[in-house]
């Protein structure tokens, strides 16, 4: 059950339980209790990673609204539901940027820079 959920995850319950029934059906309900522990698992699994992910993601925006605050003081409207929105790529390279920038437009320019 573990071997068949893991290589065809993307097969329905209903038809997961339908050829259990037809190869054992005195095993149904132990093999559909094993399968749920294994979909509830990795289901807890991707929740943790994503939850993680999110909090990594938030900790980068944080951080920049912080140095952006230390650095320019006041900042204008949009900026904070700016960073709030970027992607980690993007946090990373703003945060990069902001140790040579002058100003928050050398921050938030879209010309690359290696």
């Amino acid at each position: 059950v573990v071997y068949a959920t893991t290589v065809y995850a993307s097969v329905h319950p209903v038809l997961l339980r339908r050829a259990i029934r037809r190869v054992r059906p005195d095993w149904e309900d132990e093999m559909l209790s094993i399968a749920a522990k294994e979909w509830m698992a990795e289901g807890a699994a991707k929740g943790r990673a994503e939850g993680e992910a999110k909090g990594e993601l938030k900790a980068k925006a944080d951080t920049l609204l912080r140095q952006l605050h230390r650095r320019f003081k006041t900042l204008p409207n949009g900026i904070e539901d700016r960073v709030r929105a970027a992607d980690s790529v993007l946090l990373d390279e703003w945060l990069d940027r902001i140790l040579d920038a002058q100003t928050l437009e050398d921050v938030f320019s879209t010309e690359q820079r290696h």
